[in-house]
Order: C-alpha cells, then sequence, then structure tokens
C-alpha cells in the first residue's frame, strides 16, 4: 500500500466535496478522480456524516479500478469494496461494504428487484463515476435513477468530457446531482428556457443567444468545479497528426455511389433518416476498406464478429503497416470501430512483421483486459487494437513505453475520443511527447469528422473555461466577504 500524498488541486477537491452534499467534478483522466472520492467518503464516514456509498460505473472500472484503488492507499485500508455484477450479486449487495459498485445496466436489477419494498437502503452517498452515460435524457438508466435520487443524502458525479456534444448533454447530469433546482426537472423545461430549435422541422435544438449560454455557465459554476491536467499536471507534449490515404479507384467509385445515396437521403424531403444513418456508416467502412453484407429485412441481428463482409481495398491497412514500420518497434495503440476491420489489421500485421497483435474489445472479459493492460505497461505488447467503446474508460495505458495512438476509424463522439487519448497521455506517462495519427481517406467523411470533433472540442472548451471563470468569481466573492 501507498502514502497517499495528495495534490494541491485535490486537496481543494476533497474539501469541497466534504464540505458540499451535492458536486459535480469534470477532472481530465489521471487526475485521481477515484482516490479523491476514496478521500472524501472515508472523511464523511469518520465524521458521521455517511454510511456508505453506491458507485455507478462502467463495467470494466467496477471490476478493475475501484477494487484496485482501495488496496491502493494506506488511508483506505479497512475499506470494503463489493462489486454487483455476476451470479453473486445478491449475496454481494446483503454483505457489509463501504462501497458498492455496479454497472449502469445493472440499475434495473438493483432497484426493481434487489431492493424493491425496502425501506432502508445499505448506502446513502451516490457517486457517478463517467456521469457522461447519463447525458441522454431518454436512456433508460437515467429514467431509472431519475426517482430515486431522494434516497441518497449526498450526490456527486464525476466526468472528464462533460458537454463532448454541446451544452445538451449537461441537463441529465446536472438532474443528477441537484434534481432538476438549476436547469430544470425535465429536458423540455430546459430547452425552453435556454433553447431554440433549429434543424430541420425543428428536430434539434441550439442555444438561444450568448446570454442564455453565459447563463448555464454561471449556475453551473454554482455546482462543479472543472480542473484540467494541463493547468496542475507536468503533461507530455500532444501532437495530432492527419497521414492521408488514397482510396484506389474501383473504392472511390463504390464510396461515390453509396455518399450520393446519403445525399440524396438527406436532400429528399429528410425523411429517410434511418437511410441517411446506413449511408454515412456505409461511407464509414468503405473508408477502412470493407462493408458488411447488407441486412435482409426481417433476417435476424448478426453479431458483428459472425457478419459476412465484402473486401474492398487495403489503402488503410497498408498506411497503419507504414506506420508500425516508421515506429521501429515502439508500440502503437490502435482505434477500430468495425469488426471486420480489427480482423483484417490483424491479418496485415501477421502477413508483415510475423506476429499476432493483442485486442481489447467486444467478448474480451475485464479480467483479461486487466492482464493485457499490465503486459502493456511492461512494455511486452507491439501493437494493441482498442474498441472506443470498451477501452475508453478504466484502462491506464501511460505507464508502458507506448506513446503513439492510431485512428484507423474516425469517430464522432468526442467523448470516446478523449478518453481514449487519454489512456496514455495522462499523469505518469514517461515520455515527453504522446503522438495521435489519423488515418485519413483523402476526399471523404473521414475529412468531415474530424472538423466535426474539432467544432465539438472548442464548445467544450468554451464551456470549461466560462466555469472556471465564474468559480474564481465564486471564490473571490466569499473571500471579500469573510
Amino acid at each position: 500500500m501507498k502514502l497517499f500524498v495528495p495534490h494541491m488541486y485535490q486537496v481543494k477537491a476533497i474539501a469541497l466535496g466534504v464540505r458540499r452534499a451535492n458536486m459535480a467534478f469534470f477532472l481530465d483522466p489521471g487526475m485521481g478522480k477515484t482516490s479523491i472520492f476514496l478521500r472524501i467518503l472515508k472523511n464523511l464516514i469518520r465524521m458521521k456524516k455517511a454510511r456508505a456509498a453506491l458507485v455507478v460505473a462502467p463495467l470494466r472500472p467496477c471490476y478493475t479500478v475501484w477494487p484496485k484503488e482501495v488496496k491502493k492507499w494506506t488511508f483506505a485500508r479497512g475499506m470494503k469494496v463489493r462489486v454487483l455484477h455476476g451470479p453473486n450479486k445478491l449475496w454481494e449487495l446483503s454483505q457489509p461494504a463501504d462501497i458498492y459498485v455496479i454497472n449502469p445496466e445493472g440499475l434495473k436489477w438493483l432497484f426493481t428487484v434487489a431492493l424493491k419494498g425496502k425501506r432502508n437502503w445499505p448506502f446513502d452517498v451516490l457517486a457517478v463515476d463517467e456521469s457522461g452515460k447519463f447525458k441522454n435524457p431518454t436512456s433508460a438508466r437515467l429514467k431509472m435513477l431519475k426517482p430515486r435520487l431522494r434516497k441518497f443524502n449526498r450526490r456527486y458525479i464525476f466526468n472528464g468530457t462533460p458537454a463532448p456534444n454541446g451544452l445538451e448533454d449537461l441537463w441529465g447530469q446536472f438532474l443528477l446531482v441537484d434534481m432538476g433546482a438549476k436547469f430544470g426537472q425535465t429536458i423540455s423545461d430546459y430547452r425552453l428556457q435556454y433553447f431554440k430549435k433549429a434543424g430541420y422541422k425543428g428536430y434539434k435544438y441550439e442555444i438561444a443567444s450568448d446570454k442564455h449560454k453565459d447563463y448555464i455557465y454561471r449556475r453551473a459554476a454554482h455546482m462543479c468545479i472543472v480542473m484540467e491536467a494541463k493547468d496542475y499536471l507536468d503533461m507530455p507534449e500532444i501532437v495530432f497528426v492527419e497521414r492521408a490515404v488514397q482510396l484506389p479507384p474501383q473504392a472511390r467509385q463504390h464510396y461515390n455511389e453509396v455518399e450520393q445515396e446519403l445525399f440524396t437521403a438527406i436532400a429528399e424531403d429528410g425523411v429517410e433518416i434511418k437511410n441517411s444513418a446506413v449511408a454515412t456508416g456505409a461511407c464509414r467502412q468503405i473508408t477502412g476498406g470493407a462493408l458488411y453484407h447488407p441486412r435482409v429485412e426481417g433476417e435476424p441481428l448478426i453479431p458483428q464478429a459472425r457478419r459476412p463482409f465484402y473486401r474492398l481495398h487495403d489503402a488503410k491497412t497498408e498506411g497503419l503497416i507504414e506506420l508500425i514500420d516508421e515506429l521501429q518497434g515502439k508500440p502503437l495503440l490502435v482505434a477500430y470501430d468495425f469488426h471486420h476491420e480489427l480482423i483484417r489489421i490483424r491479418e496485415a500485421v501477421k502477413k508483415a512483421f510475423k506476429y499476432d497483435i493483442a485486442h481489447i474489445g467486444s467478448g474480451v472479459t475485464p479480467k483479461e483486459g486487466e492482464r493485457i493492460e499490465a503486459a502493456w505497461n511492461k512494455g511486452q505488447i507491439r501493437v494493441l487494437a482498442g474498441h472506443p467503446g470498451s477501452i475508453s474508460h478504466g484502462l491506464n495505458l501511460q505507464e508502458g513505453p507506448g506513446a503513439d495512438i492510431c485512428w484507423f476509424t474516425q469517430t464522432w463522439d468526442l467523448e470516446q475520443y478523449l478518453q481514449y487519448i487519454q489512456r496514455i497521455w495522462r499523469q505518469g506517462h514517461k515520455g515527453r511527447c504522446v503522438r495521435i495519427h489519423h488515418l485519413i481517406a483523402e476526399g471523404t467523411i473521414d475529412e468531415v469528422m474530424m472538423e466535426r470533433l474539432g467544432l465539438k472540442t472548442q464548445a467544450q472548451t468554451d464551456f470549461k473555461t466560462a466555469v472556471k471563470h465564474y468559480r474564481d468569481k465564486i471564490r473571490r466573492t466569499v473571500d471579500e466577504k469573510s
């Protein structure tokens, strides 16, 4: 076990968490949010202000982060963590503990089966790790948690990317903190107060004015704290590299045909939303070099791992092999999206370098992921392919020698994008520079997606900067009054 010597920003966050019963902590990955909450909870239990906490987290952190953190620090000696997942979850819930950890998908079982009809719950503190999982106002997990928020005397949320798609993402997260006191009980209340209808037939919303945006910033600042790694930690330099690839003529022709279908679906009255989504997915697949066979109507859904696909070209796999060759044995983390990309990446690496790659994605258990994480950090893995949905939370890969990430497939999701990068670009990385490589098929949707990510990044940066500014004003006002 290690002695916990907190950074000054951690001291500030801990004090705030003990003092405030409801708080949002928007901290970059690598800033020790788990240890911050453990210290908060330990203090609250000692002060008899709390009994135990329910921590809602993605499945991988449930198994690998929270139990390990409790064993890591001397101050947490004696604290007990129980994971409410798997065949023994009901028994685990019946046992005494300081922290009960559950993934969002387990909330329905917890509230409608395990705790149904019970007046006394074993926990009175709620902590939501990666609160972005609750940003969708129509999600079942948010609807499941919302009516039960009053059961918790204290509520905390933690997230490094609070507004990946804009300020609409904030409502569901802040609902968990103050039950709608500042931004309304429903998403409709929030939209009516701060947004205006936009887009085709008003299906989208945009901020009503700069004045409304500023009002959101000021209200959010009263119940959250924003801390970015670059402001407090000695972070390595980060460099973004776009590596252009050219589609072969036949693939280009096929891509143009599918792209035209996409434009047609958008132009024709805007009603073919489903078809445009299919065409967008097809465009993304084609840039990567393959395309799944179209699903016949009425045919049962087939998991990606078993779906047949057409091979179209090797432009990106060849670009990836060039990058691996340039790195001369230095480890590389590769982000892929479609399973046929993983298959073809694995084949290309075997053919070129005579070794297999490791991967973390669908079908890889948390225990196997933990083994791969340890091997990466020991420098035993040269190429690790990771799906953003599986690797963006709970894995710490900064201790290894790897300093390069390659996006084989581009993504629309800013939260996954930033979280993925911060598996390596975070406190504890031993290198001086982390490089993010993007394989971009020229003249395709790849370029549009990169531009869109840039716009989303700016919107989130604006939010964080404004909240920090208003929190400083709040602090100065309190200091002057005292």
